[in-house]
């Protein structure tokens, strides 16, 4: 059994400057707003005896409670089982859980797409998988069915304009669901080479109006190859999405290629950790390696460009 509590507080800052309007002078405004949430949880774990086929089967079961400052409270159960099938391996498993997530500051006080009546997210999640060691262990297939469905998503909409919301504000979309199966593959491939793929193909839809979820794409996937040696490992991993659906709003990226394809991503990530003793890791990497310039939606600015990062972990 794990149990433990949490406390997060999140601060807003912002500060815009807007001309007078039939005068040379200029308008500054401050402001600066924060929220509390402190959560407990539980977990417990069972592992049970062998029967028939089924080997080494598990239960788990849970709970966590939040307490927001501006959204209240809320339970989220957790359940979930997995066991082994003896005679050829096979892992199965599936869960069942419920979530919540309250609104940052920037969604409620954003002073240009911040909306203070924003409710919190809540959602149940169901899926159910297969795990298939193949080539001795040496590969692995795995394949996962999921279903979410989320209650006052909180989502762009460009449509939600007022006089204080020109360019549209954040809303809570009432029924969502997001319902898909993700292919993976991890391959031992030797010499300290491991090779992993996964592929997901979803349905990401609001079910008020039938039309996609904005700024989700039906189908992306991911490709990495990892090489260790000692202490080094370097990695090289790439994302894939296509584009979005259904998006609308202002198509103010400069590019039109880019604006016919929100949500296409073509990301590559080069990473290095070094452990140079059991306390001390440092690590780098550099992110979207082809500076792919990309949008999350038609009326979103660029995504970040080429950056490199440098940093240290120290486990005690």
């Amino acid at each position: 059994m794990t149990a433990g509590g949490e406390a997060v507080h999140q601060d807003s800052r912002s500060r815009s400057r807007s001309p007078d309007f039939g005068a040379p002078t200029s308008s500054t405004v401050v402001q600066e707003d924060a929220t509390r949430t402190e959560s407990t949880f539980v977990l417990a774990e069972l592992a049970l005896p062998d029967a028939g086929p089924l080997a080494r089967p598990v239960v788990t079961a849970g709970v966590r409670h939040d307490d927001h400052s501006e959204a209240g409270g809320e339970s989220s159960p957790h359940a979930g089982a997995r066991a082994d099938v003896a005679a050829t391996g096979t892992t199965l498993r599936a869960s069942y859980g419920e979530g919540f997530r309250a609104p940052k500051p920037s969604e409620l006080f954003d002073p240009f797409v911040g909306a203070a009546d924003l409710q919190a997210e809540t959602s149940r999640s169901l899926d159910a998988g297969v795990r298939q060691p193949l080539l001795d262990g040496a590969l692995v297939a795995e394949v996962t069915w999921f279903r979410l469905e989320v209650e006052d998503l909180i989502a762009f909409d460009a449509a939600a304009t007022s006089p204080s919301r020109p360019f549209g504000a954040l809303r809570n979309l009432r029924r969502t669901r997001t319902e898909g199966t993700e292919w993976a593959l991890a391959w031992d491939a030797g010499a300290g080479f491991t090779v992993r793929g996964a592929y997901t193909r979803q349905r990401p839809e609001d079910l008020e109006t039938g039309r996609d979820l904005p700024n989700r794409s039906r189908s992306f996937g991911s490709l990495g190859v990892t090489w260790e040696n000692g202490p080094l490992e370097l990695g090289l991993h790439a994302v894939l999405a296509a584009r979005s659906h259904d998006q609308g709003g202002e198509h103010v990226y400069p590019e039109p290629r880019e604006r016919r394809v929100p949500g296409r991503l073509r990301l590559v990530d080069l990473t290095a950790r070094w452990r140079a003793n059991e306390s001390l890791t440092l690590f780098a990497r550099i992110e979207n390696l082809l500076d792919d310039d990309h949008v999350a939606a038609p009326f979103a600015p660029a995504g970040p460009p080429l950056g490199a990062y440098v940093g240290a972990q120290w486990d005690f």
